[in-house]
């Protein structure tokens, strides 16, 4: 319940004890009369709703309130006594209307698009910007010179590392030509690739061959 909703029962009870003859109340007293008033009309409320749904109605009427406080067993007569034959000693003033709390919007611009002359100003006015007006998604394409060498280069590195691994996970390597002789779960994450002897390792500087 809202704070001022609050303060108008605080105050009704408040009342409604001096004019019952207490002089003074302690404050646990007055807020726990002040629950069980609150507890007491929002049940009538909803016992009042229930009844109008029961009716085929959604709007509650003078007589869905009767009938909830005939089910909870209070008399109405009553009641209306008490309100025409009470001694108002003080009137509870109306409380003043709260000012909306105002949503902060996640994206907003402050500069909004006017409205057209054939539009009336009655309309309501542009929503922001970004929510109508096409936004490119993607990004300006890097052409800076230092940038993309250091991008080719990091490619290469993750290609030659990427190439090393496959290598070595799929050549007939030695078993015994390992980086950790007694650890076999280590030799899967640090594999080796093996060098195959050749019987005449120096035909590959006599021969030429095309580069590319």
């Amino acid at each position: 319940m809202a704070l001022s909703r609050r303060k108008v029962l605080y105050m009704a009870v408040c009342a409604t004890c001096h004019e019952a003859g207490f002089l003074s109340a302690e404050e646990a007293v007055i807020e726990t009369l002040t629950v069980m008033l609150q507890s007491l009309i929002c049940e009538i409320a909803r016992t009042s709703q229930m009844f109008a749904e029961h009716n085929g109605r959604c709007e509650v009427i003078p007589n869905d309130v009767f009938i909830a406080l005939i089910e909870m067993g209070l008399n109405v007569e009553s009641i209306l006594n008490f309100a025409n034959n009470r001694n108002v000693i003080f009137r509870i003033p109306t409380p003043g209307r709260e000012p909306p709390q105002k949503q902060p919007t996640i994206l907003h611009i402050d500069q909004t698009r006017p409205l057209h002359s054939y539009i009336p100003n009655h309309f309501p006015p542009f929503p922001d910007a970004h929510s109508y007006i096409r936004t490119p998604t993607q990004r300006q394409p890097i052409t800076e010179y230092e940038a993309i060498r250091d991008k080719a280069a990091s490619q290469k590195r993750d290609l030659e590392k990427a190439l090393t691994r496959y290598v070595a996970r799929t050549c007939d390597s030695n078993p015994d030509h390992s980086l950790f002789a007694n650890n076999a779960s280590l030799n899967k994450i640090f594999p080796l690739i093996s060098i195959k002897p050749s019987n005449l390792p120096f035909l590959d500087a006599l021969l030429s061959k095309d580069q590319i």
